[in-house]
């Protein structure tokens, strides 16, 4: 049985796509062996047949098994999910990370490792919990369960620990503050 822990969002199935299954992925899209898909409140996994890009944040997709239109409607509207397991072997900076979609991060503990003489911030502080991904604009900001707002940006990112979903940050002076 999959858990909900185990996985993270990365999108939806939009609708279907002509007579043979097909659907559309919507969400931060990768071509995987498989997608997780959640179907009356349960994590399924379905193998994936046949995988098309099409533009950034959407794909068709094809699933083993389900060949209608009909089979496929029943799937339309079901979040889409990956599992956090094929990840943690991923590296470990952000550097070598840009792969990972970013509402792959939902979930993980923001630390500062900075000690600043105009901050009582000490090593190692947590500053909250990522809730949700603003990407409206074109800078992406990681925001904090407390409304916290912070940059996604490769330089303010010193460490990813996958298995303990903590996202360790050096961030410039003032920044908390605005």
């Amino acid at each position: 049985m999959i858990n909900t822990e185990d996985v993270y969002k990365i999108g939806y199935l939009a609708k279907t796509h002509g007579l043979t299954g097909e659907m559309i992925l919507v969400g931060e899209c990768c071509e995987m062996n498989y997608f997780i898909i959640e179907t009356e409140g349960i994590l399924v996994p379905f193998f994936v047949k046949s995988f098309r890009p099409r533009r950034n944040d959407s794909a068709l997709v094809m699933f083993d098994g389900i060949n209608s239109v009909e089979r496929a409607q029943d799937f339309v509207g079901c979040s889409v999910f990956l599992e956090r397991k094929n990840v943690e072997q991923q590296p470990a900076t952000m550097d070598d990370a840009e792969e990972l979609p970013l509402s792959y991060f939902i979930g993980f503990t923001v630390v500062t490792n900075e000690i600043s003489e105009r901050s009582e911030r000490t090593p190692q502080t947590e500053l909250g919990v990522i809730d949700y991904i603003d990407d409206a604009t074109e800078n992406c900001l990681f925001v904090l369960d407390d409304g916290t707002m912070i940059p996604v940006q490769e330089e303010f990112i010193e460490w990813i620990d996958h298995k303990n979903k903590r996202l360790v940050v050096s961030l410039p002076d003032g920044l908390l503050d605005l």
